[in-house]
């Protein structure tokens, strides 16, 4: 089996330009939230930064598999490895193999691109649909079309990739070798499809940010001694500093991350048992917003 590597150079870079930038920018927003103290803006900021967390850790996720790719080829089988994706593309299915420049037009692409990267789902004009997993512009990649898929690739050395590939296609396979794709399995999960699972979170992220962010807007106007507990006949019986009115959120926080933890560990054998921790973390959050509001009242 021969191995072609794309050329990662220029779309590594890129993705690590693009991760360290958010880094900065992260950096810049804590400090500016601490200058700023609890307010509205502050949780704004810390909103941004959660998010650009989760988008730093999706950029590394597709850089690893820039950085950890290959096309191997032999009689039988194109096998693509793209970071912990493979597809292996029988060679007795290939109907046409076309260099980028033949190709008039992208119609449509859905998946993350950069200067460098483009790793997802297309459609190219008059071929069709079309996976792309390549490191390189369309009029440098290789497309291979079978009835079922087209695979977009950008090998480094194109011209010998071309060779090679039509070589064995006019050598014919020895063996036919079935179709297959393998992603991580954290991708294959029957929960990203459960509505009814993806509700429950929801719900509860939902109610914990809007709690945190009803006590940043309130923090500003609170005593600097804040009733903490109210005895049976209303009136307050425990006293404490403002900020520890953050501990009902936290306790949610808690909640959220136990039950939700749990629940996914058990998603598979126990569905019921997931979804009635799922609604524990909901009925928790209901419960911090209740007692809050009390307390702030």
């Amino acid at each position: 089996m021969v191995e072609f590597k794309p050329d990662r150079w220029v779309g590594g870079a890129v993705g690590i330009a693009l991760i360290l930038l958010l880094l900065i920018l992260d950096m810049l927003m804590v400090w500016g939230s601490v200058q700023i103290g609890i307010s509205l803006l502050a949780f704004l900021l810390v909103l941004l930064i959660l998010g650009s967390l989760l988008l730093i850790g999706l950029l590394a996720y597709w850089l690893y598999g820039l950085l950890w790719s290959g096309y191997y080829l032999d009689r039988n089988a194109l096998v693509i490895r793209w970071g912990a994706a493979t597809q292996v593309v029988p060679m007795g299915s290939v109907t046409a193999v076309l260099s980028g420049d033949q190709v008039k037009k992208l119609v449509r692409f859905r998946g993350p691109v950069w200067p460098g990267m483009r790793m997802g789902y297309g459609e190219l004009q008059e071929i069709g649909p079309t996976l792309f997993y390549a490191a390189g512009p369309l009029n440098r990649m290789v497309i291979l079309v079978t009835p079922v898929m087209a695979y977009a690739l950008s090998p480094a050395d194109r011209d010998a990739f071309l060779e090679a590939v039509r070589k064995r296609l006019s050598m014919g396979p020895t063996q036919t070798v079935e179709p297959m794709s393998r992603q991580p399995a954290w991708l294959t999960w029957s929960f990203w499809s459960d509505r009814p699972a993806l509700a429950l979170w929801g719900a509860a992220l939902l109610l914990l940010l809007g709690l945190f962010g009803y006590l940043f807007v309130r923090y500003p106007a609170l005593a600097d001694l804040q009733p903490l507990h109210f005895n049976a006949a209303g009136q307050p019986d425990r006293w404490g500093t403002p900020a520890q009115t953050f501990t009902l959120p936290f306790i949610g926080l808690l909640a959220l991350i136990a039950n939700g933890g749990l629940g996914l560990l058990l998603y598979e054998r126990e569905r019921p048992a997931s979804y009635l921790l799922w609604s524990g973390a909901v009925v928790v959050q209901i419960l911090a917003w209740g007692a809050t509001l009390n307390l702030l009242r």
